[in-house]
C-alpha cells in the first residue's frame, strides 16, 4: 500500500528524469534507472526514486516544501522534499488514501484512511465498526448496529449465557419468531406462519387449547377450561354435540346415546295439546311415544290452554242454522266451541230459515225443495197425485203406488198397496 502510495507521487517526475540522461546524469545502483541532471538516486523499499540533488540538504531551496536534512519519508518530510500532510492529494508513507481534502464520508476520511467497514473506525454513515466484517456478532459486515429483523443471526452471548439471536428471517416464519427466537409451540408467541392459531405457554386456557389451536367446541378436544365438560367432535355415546355429559332431559337429542327425543324434561306426558288430535311425544326415558289429545269436535267440554273451558261442544264444527225436524227452537254450538248458538226452525217448516236455500213445507224429496232443504227441485206429488217415482216422494203417511204400466207412480194410502210395477 504504501509503495503504491508513493509511486502515485513521483512516477510522474521520476518517469521524466529517467528518460533524460547527460553527462552529468547519475545511475541508480540497480543500473536500471538514470536520473537527470540535479536530480540524485534514491532508494527506498527497493524502489529507484529520482529526486532534487539539494532535497535533503537541510536547506530550503526553491520548489521544496520542506528539507529536513534526509530523504525518509514518514516523518513529516518526504524523499522528495514536499510536507507530508493529509489533504495533499499525495498518499504519503502512513496514509491509507489522500484525495485532496480532509472531508470525511467521501471514501477517505479527514485523517487519510480508507473509509471502510471492518477497519476498526467508525467512519462517517457507520453505525459500528468493529475491525472485523463478521455477520455473527453486534456490528454486521454493513457496519450498521445489529438488531433483530436485520436478516443476521447475532451469535453475541447474554449475561445470562444465552444468545442474543437464535434465528433472523428479517420477521416471522415458519422456523424463526419475529423476536429471532426459535418458532414451537408453548413459547407464548403466536406464530402464525408455524401453523399457529395462538399460543398461551402450552396450557389450556378459555380461548386457546394446549396444542397452540383455538378453544372450540367440537375440535375434538376437551378444553376444562373452556368450559368443555367432553369433546368428541359431535354426538357420540358419550358426548352431546355442545361438549355436555348426555343427560335424558337436556334438550339436546342425541342418537348415538340411544335417545329417539328429548324434550328437555324427564315427565312423560299423556296427551297432545289442546287442538292437536294426534301427536308424538316424548317420555321420560327419551323414547318417542304416540299420544292424542283434545279439540273442538270431540263432543267433550275440554280445558282451554289459556284457562277455562270450552263453551260447548256438540260433537262436530259446523255452525249450525236450523233445529231437527219438528223441532221449532234449539241450541246448537259454532265451529270453534267458543259460543253456544240459539236456533230457531227446522227444514220442512215452510219457511226458509238461515243458511236453507229453500224450505216447502216438508223434509221429503217431494215439492219444490229437496229433502234437506239446500236446493230446489222440479215439483214432485206429495199429496196423492200422479207423479211419485219412490215413496220419499210422498209425506210420511203416504206411499208411491203404481197402477198399471205407468212411468210414474201415484201418492196414496197404504190400504191395499198395489205391488210395484215389473221392471
Amino acid at each position: 500500500m504504501r509503495q503504491a502510495g508513493i509511486a502515485a507521487v513521483v512516477m510522474a517526475v521520476v518517469a521524466m528524469l529517467s528518460t533524460c540522461r547527460g553527462p552529468d546524469s547519475p545511475v541508480c545502483p540497480s543500473g536500471k534507472t538514470v536520473c537527470s541532471a540535479g536530480f540524485q538516486c534514491i532508494v527506498i523499499t527497493g524502489v529507484d526514486w529520482c529526486v532534487k540533488a539539494t532535497c535533503g540538504n537541510g536547506r530550503l531551496d526553491p520548489g521544496e516544501g520542506c528539507d529536513d536534512g534526509n530523504n525518509s519519508p514518514g516523518d513529516g518530510c518526504s524523499s522528495d522534499c514536499h510536507a507530508e500532510i493529509c489533504g495533499n492529494g499525495i498518499v504519503d508513507i502512513r496514509e491509507g488514501c489522500d484525495d485532496g481534502n480532509t472531508v470525511s464520508g467521501d471514501g477517505c476520511s479527514f485523517d487519510c484512511r480508507v473509509e471502510r467497514c471492518g477497519n476498526g473506525v467508525i467512519d462517517l454513515k457507520e453505525q459500528c465498526d468493529d475491525n472485523n466484517t463478521n455477520n455473527d456478532d453486534d456490528c454486521p459486515w454493513t457496519c450498521k448496529t445489529a438488531y433483530c429483523g436485520d436478516g443476521y443471526i447475532n451469535d453475541a452471548g447474554t449475561p445470562d449465557g444465552g444468545h442474543k439471536e437464535y434465528c433472523d428471517d428479517q420477521g416471522e416464519s415458519a422456523q424463526c419468531n419475529s423476536d429471532c427466537t426459535p418458532s414451537r409451540c408453548g413459547d407464548s408467541i403466536t406464530n402464525i406462519s408455524s401453523g399457529e392459531q395462538c399460543d398461551r405457554g402450552g396450557v389450556d386456557t378459555p380461548t386457546c387449547n394446549f396444542d397452540c389451536t383455538s378453544a372450540a367446541c367440537g375440535d375434538g378436544y376437551a378444553n376444562r377450561d373452556a368450559g368443555e365438560d367432553c369433546d368428541t367432535a359431535g354426538n357420540s355415546a358419550t358426548c352431546d354435540s355442545d361438549c355436555t355429559i348426555p343427560v335424558c332431559g337436556d334438550g339436546l337429542r342425541n342418537g348415538s346415546a340411544g335417545e329417539q327425543c328429548d324434550d328437555g324434561n324427564t315427565v312423560t306426558e299423556t296427551m297432545c295439546s289442546y287442538g292437536a288430535r294426534t301427536c308424538q311425544a316424548c317420555n321420560s326415558t327419551c323414547q318417542t311415544i304416540n299420544l292424542t289429545g283434545p279439540y273442538c269436535g270431540d263432543g267433550a267440554t275440554d280445558p282451554l290452554p289459556g284457562g277455562g273451558v270450552e263453551a260447548c261442544d256438540d260433537g262436530n264444527n259446523v255452525d249450525e242454522t236450523s233445529c231437527p225436524y219438528g223441532v221449532s227452537t234449539c241450541q246448537g254450538c259454532n265451529s270453534t266451541c267458543s259460543a253456544v248458538l240459539n236456533v230457531t226452525g227446522y227444514c220442512g217448516d215452510g219457511i226458509v230459515n238461515g243458511a236453507e236455500a229453500c224450505d216447502d213445507g216438508n223434509n221429503v224429496a217431494c215439492g219444490t225443495c229437496n229433502a234437506t232443504c239446500t236446493g230446489t227441485q222440479p215439483g214432485r206429488d206429495c199429496t196423492g197425485g200422479v207423479g211419485c217415482m219412490q215413496d220419499l216422494d210422498c209425506i210420511p203417511s203416504l206411499f208411491c203406488a203404481f197402477w198399471g204400466p205407468v212411468t210414474t207412480g201415484t201418492c196414496m194410502a197404504p190400504i191395499g198397496r198395489p205391488p210395484a210395477p215389473p221392471l
